[in-house]
């Protein structure tokens, strides 16, 4: 929201009409568009860049190519999540978040296996984010901040056979 000016005086909007720190679930319902913010954030700043492998279990179609069972597929999540879109979020002609959508965030990876603590965590920033609205009237980077750039390592490790 540093970056994008007209989106943190949304949703400061937001929490000012909430007027308190949010408290409970009924308050964070009311902080839809902090929401939308906070899974756009973790949409294109996820903690899992990639790459995320799976095994087709069956034939499939994608992007009109056949994809045989047994084939290995390598989603780079941290490509795929690139456009800038806090309103994508809302079901169509809605201002309530798309809750398929969230659910299957990629930023908490996409099995079985996501991360239990999702539901907390987004709580977490929700009310995070609510309270740098609440108290900070202009969040922006400093003069002479630059494109801050990131690098991402895989590591595997030899496990000991001792």
């Amino acid at each position: 929201m540093s970056v994008h000016q007209e989106a943190q005086k949304i949703a400061r909007a937001e929490v000012d009409a909430l007027g308190k720190a949010p408290t409970d679930n009924g308050d964070l319902d009311k902080l839809r568009y902090v929401e939308a913010c906070v899974l756009e954030t973790l949409r294109m700043n996820n903690s899992t860049p990639g790459p995320l492998p799976h095994v087709t279990v069956e034939h499939c179609v994608i992007e009109g190519k056949s994809v045989d069972p047994g084939t290995v597929l390598i989603m780079m999540t941290g490509e795929a999540m690139k456009s800038e879109e806090p309103a994508g979020w809302f079901l169509p002609g809605t201002k309530d978040i798309d809750r398929e959508r969230a659910r299957n965030h990629w930023a908490f990876t996409g099995s079985p296996r996501r991360c239990p603590g999702q539901h907390l965590a987004m709580k977490e920033c929700i009310v995070m984010a609510a309270t740098l609205l609440r108290h900070f009237d202009d969040i922006h980077f400093t003069i002479g901040y630059d494109n801050v750039g990131e690098m991402t390592y895989i590591n595997r490790v030899p496990s000991s056979n001792s």
